[in-house]
């Protein structure tokens, strides 16, 4: 006789985004307290020399046993290499079940640092320091971590909850403006599809944000895309529902970093990719003139890239079936109507998608154009 055994579960996932100051002060205990057996294995990005050295200042002073693995952070070693190296390490190391891990750079350390604290003993603490403002405000925020394989970004990953995510927005002032600029990319996709007062808002101050003034106004917007992002991932953490509005620019985002070698950043792919989304919602009469000219006019302050010349349009047409396997089997991609109304785009052809390209492909033209003039 067959027989069927199920198991109902009612668990209530909970963890915590704290935004604190001086994360490494040998006198802040924020950090020491959620490591709970006094022993830390930490990826950190090579690039932060101070902030590595701080670490290390502050581990030794609180009594925290810790190992340190850097890696040169980029698309290229966000691979399974590295996680199987990172967890060698540890394993060398001799970490145990409640030992931490602790990632301390930008969003590929923390995706690194997430799966392979998922994947030890099938679940080891992690903690999350993010010091990009693309990681404050996207890549830590959530509980997704991924990883580029087989030519595809991000095709290997897991779900796994950090214990809890450190934000300190002191580690801005150490960034490049490149990096100011991936971070403001992400708080346009957000703010663009929740909330006109906050787009208001983000306008006036893209100026702060690139002169790295962090006033009052600068921190209200990087809590308001937190609390925007957590809301839309609240109720969908697992992607039960693949249709995300959070995709919006990542679905020829991500195309665009893999067939141009990561020769541009994420920010730049995804502000590409938001681009091309509007236009196509422009084109096709579904978003209107002073809606668009607005949106437009912000992405155009940041002096992006609006194309690369890797790129061809019907390269990218024809790469819609990756898009089409990560949605389940069904294409969209998410556009504007108006900010604060996006909706998902199913539909178009290839003219209109050539018009679309076309448009960027003259703007980044004659962006060149100017920049090489004023050379």
């Amino acid at each position: 006789m067959d027989r069927v055994f199920k198991i109902s579960l009612e668990n209530t996932l909970t963890y915590e985004i704290k935004r604190v100051t001086n994360i490494f002060d040998e006198n802040n205990p924020a950090l020491g307290n959620h490591i709970k057996t006094h022993k830390a294995y930490c990826l950190i990005d090579r690039k932060l020399i101070n902030e590595y050295l701080a670490a290390k200042a502050y581990f030794s002073r609180n009594g925290i046993e810790a190992y340190h693995f850097l890696i040169d952070a980029s698309e290229k070693s966000k691979d399974l290499q590295t996680v199987i190296d990172f967890t060698s390490f540890c394993f060398k190391n001799g970490i145990g079940r409640r030992d931490s891990i602790i990632a301390i750079g930008g969003g590929i350390v923390c995706d690194l640092a997430g799966m392979s604290a998922n994947l030890i003993r099938r679940g080891t603490p992690c903690i999350k320091i993010p010091t990009t403002l693309l990681g404050i405000i996207d890549a830590s925020v959530g509980v997704k971590n991924g990883i580029n394989y087989a030519g595809c970004k991000n095709s290997l990953g897991t779900f796994y909850l950090p214990d809890v995510v450190f934000i300190d927005l002191d580690f801005l002032d150490t960034l490049p403006l490149c990096e100011i600029k991936n971070g403001l990319i992400e708080m346009i996709k957000i703010i663009s599809l929740k909330d006109n007062d906050s787009w208001h808002l983000l306008k006036r101050n893209i100026h702060n944000f690139l002169l790295k003034k962090i006033d009052a106004d600068v921190i209200e917007l990087i809590d308001r895309s937190i609390y925007f992002m957590l809301e839309e991932l609240r109720d969908n953490l697992f992607e039960e529902n693949l249709y995300r509005v959070v995709d919006y620019g990542h679905e020829f985002g991500h195309l665009i970093e893999v067939l141009t070698n990561f020769e541009i950043s994420h920010g730049e792919a995804v502000g590409i990719g938001m681009r091309l989304s509007n236009n196509l919602a422009y084109v096709q009469g579904l978003m209107d003139k002073s809606h668009y000219e607005d949106f437009v006019s912000v992405l155009d302050s940041l002096n992006m890239p609006s194309w690369h010349s890797a790129l061809t349009c019907q390269q990218l047409f024809d790469k819609k079936e990756v898009v089409t396997k990560h949605k389940g089997g069904n294409f969209s991609i998410v556009a504007l109507r108006k900010i604060g109304d996006p909706f998902f785009l199913s539909d178009f052809s290839f003219s209109e998608f050539e018009y679309a390209c076309n448009d960027l492909v003259a703007k980044d033209e004659l962006a060149l154009s100017k920049a090489s003039t004023h050379y």
